[in-house]
């Protein structure tokens, strides 16, 4: 069926409509999205001690990595409550006395659609790797040294990894490992990041050996450092083997790349799957969320609940479907590409079956 002209005035109050429905609902995700930063900082009071700037840093790329999950159901909730307040309004009604159906008021917007895709495709293949590179960084040292001292400085004991523990009493820091046990008074550390580690300045630490051996004694050090094994320093400073944390010149490159296992390749091309999948899924979803919303008959504010709780069992599906398609892929199950398509395809079924029901859905 060939779509008919939509009269200017209507695109144009359907775009304001769609524009500001679309505004308020990220809004209002990014709002969720920092009390949930703000939320896990309180949980975590040592992240303070990262320092402002990259725990701000850490908290823009949280939210980052959430969001790209959350893009789906973001719009498909912008085309429903769209949709949904031209029915609570009455204009849909007048959109059905001019000829005009749910699949016209779609295709007159199509070029919102496209932005959004755009947006889908900027946050998955430029600000998502950024974000995953971002935490990367934030969970190595020294960031990990600093939170770790100040669980130490509210009293808690640190489990050293290898054996042994560490506790901080009495401006006195105590360890115990297998060898023996080490206590002395230390300085607040600094941090060194050319040795990704600490500094604690002029130090005195005391060798208790478990048995009588030499070295036992008063050691006093003008500068003592702390930092990561090489083996462990290195992985730290190489960049992240996560191919979210890729650009796309990187994950290509790990595609092309014959060293690497093929377990790592399957992600990388599970990753590229799933954002061009979601970029395409972007205008199926708006015209699923779409046709959930519209109706021609003005229903009040209320409406009925069947259409909502609808929409929110299709979302939990989809994302329900997604995570089991991953699931698959990582133990081989499955194919990567297949993996990352796979939940649209059951999105395109849906759409046929509304089309089919579209008589009745637009009542």
């Amino acid at each position: 069926m060939l779509l008919s002209s939509v009269p200017s005035p209507l695109r144009r109050s359907l775009t304001t409509l769609l524009a500001r429905v679309g505004l308020a609902l990220g809004l209002v995700a990014v709002g969720g999205l920092a009390l949930l930063a703000v939320a896990v900082t309180v949980a975590r009071p040592e992240a303070l001690a990262l320092g402002f700037v990259p725990m701000c840093r850490a908290s823009l790329a949280f939210a980052v990595t959430t969001l790209q999950g959350l893009m789906p159901l973001l719009i498909l909730a912008v085309a429903f409550v769209t949709t949904r307040r031209l029915t609570v309004r009455g204009e849909s009604g007048a959109w059905a006395a001019l000829g005009l159906g749910s699949m016209d008021a779609w295709w007159s917007v199509r070029y919102v659609w496209l932005v959004f895709t755009l947006i889908v495709l900027v946050v998955g293949f430029s600000a998502e790797p950024w974000a995953w590179s971002t935490l990367h960084g934030v969970r190595g040292s020294p960031a990990a040294s600093s939170a770790a001292w100040a669980r130490l400085t509210r009293g808690e004991a640190l489990v050293l990894e290898g054996g042994g523990a560490a506790i901080l009493a009495d401006d006195q820091l105590h360890f115990a490992a297998m060898q023996g046990a080490l206590q002395g008074a230390v300085e607040d550390p600094q941090p060194e990041p050319r040795i990704a580690g600490w500094s604690f300045g002029s130090s005195e630490v005391r060798i208790v050996p478990s048995q009588d051996v030499a070295g036992a004694g008063l050691w006093r050090a003008k500068r003592l450092k702390v930092h990561l094994s090489e083996a462990r320093r290195e992985r730290y400073l190489q960049p992240p083997m996560n191919p979210r944390a890729q650009s796309v010149s990187g994950v290509l490159r790990l595609l092309g790349a014959q060293e690497i296992d093929e377990g790592r390749r399957d992600r990388a091309n599970l990753v590229v799957h799933r954002r061009l999948a979601l970029a395409a899924g972007v205008p199926l979803l708006a015209l699923l969320g779409w046709f959930l919303g519209w109706s021609s008959q003005a229903r009040g504010r209320g409406g009925g609940m069947a259409r909502p709780v609808l929409l929110i069992v299709l979302a939990l599906g989809l994302y329900g479907m997604t995570r089991i398609c991953d699931h698959l892929a990582l133990r081989g199950t499955l194919s990567s590409s297949l993996a990352g398509w796979a939940p649209w395809w059951s999105v395109l079924g849906m759409l046929g079956l509304m089309l089919l029901l579209r008589g009745r859905l637009e009542r």
